[in-house]
């Protein structure tokens, strides 16, 4: 169940959950509910979300190159254990964020929804990752969204999606998928990425502009190349991480 919720992307969702607590509420973090709800977005989420990718995903992971060696493909028998677990835990868990998130985690791989193979709402739909922020904002009493803040949020977390398929344009076209890097081709779609990082920069802090330029770096790049850039985001995605967390506590 471990290597299923993808531990490397571990901090996507409880990274989020922890700034949108914390900027509600500076001393959430004193709260044993805070650690618990933090746990709770690090692995059973994750599991969600990666089980239901896996189980629905046998048609395109089969093709990718960007999951050899890395991840499981076509986990099916490990199904009924994360959706058991996730019963488990709205159950005692219960908030309007904590459903929005489920059903972009579920109807993103999952028919008839699949959002996976719809083009552009495939990259929207990524939103999801910012839920787990909302959620902590809402959870711990905070009443003031800032929005700019919140679409640099969006405008990142579509762009990370986007950069992520285009190493699965061969894979996903193999296996008759539409998504909006196949539609938009490799060198549109990083450059739609660049232009969506600038946005969130520009909405957010212009110290996060280099986001924006990675993608511009590779506009000659292979899909293979590509593929290797997308494996060093989860520690650049960290250390980005860990600089909104210091600034949220200044």
């Amino acid at each position: 169940m471990i290597l299923l919720s993808r531990p490397r992307f571990w901090l996507y969702t409880a990274g989020p959950f922890l700034l949108g607590a914390l900027i509600a509420d500076s001393s959430a973090y004193t709260s044993v509910l805070f650690w618990l709800l933090f746990f709770f977005w690090l692995f059973p989420m994750n599991l969600l979300l990666y089980g239901v990718n896996d189980f629905f995903d046998w048609d395109t992971d089969r093709f990718s190159a960007k999951k050899a060696g890395r991840e499981l493909v076509g986990s099916r028998s490990f199904s009924w254990v994360w959706m058991t677990l996730l019963g488990v835990l709205v159950a005692f868990v219960s908030h309007w964020w904590l459903f929005v998130y489920v059903f972009l985690a579920i109807g993103y791989s999952a028919p008839p929804l699949r959002f996976k193979a719809r083009a552009f709402v495939d990259s929207l739909s990524n939103v999801l990752y910012i839920v787990p922020g909302l959620f902590g904002f809402a959870f711990f009493g905070g009443d003031s969204l800032n929005w700019f803040l919140v679409l640099a949020a969006c405008f990142w977390a579509i762009s990370m999606h986007l950069f992520s398929a285009i190493p699965d344009i061969v894979a996903d076209s193999r296996a008759s998928l539409r998504t909006t890097a196949i539609v938009l081709g490799k060198k549109g779609s990083l450059i739609v990425c660049s232009a969506l990082w600038f946005l969130a920069s520009l909405f957010s802090f212009w110290a996060f502009l280099y986001y924006a330029l990675i993608p511009l770096f590779l506009l000659s790049s292979s899909l293979e190349k590509i593929g290797r850039m997308y494996w060093y985001f989860p520690l650049i995605n960290t250390v980005t991480g860990f600089i909104l967390f210091l600034l949220v506590l200044l």
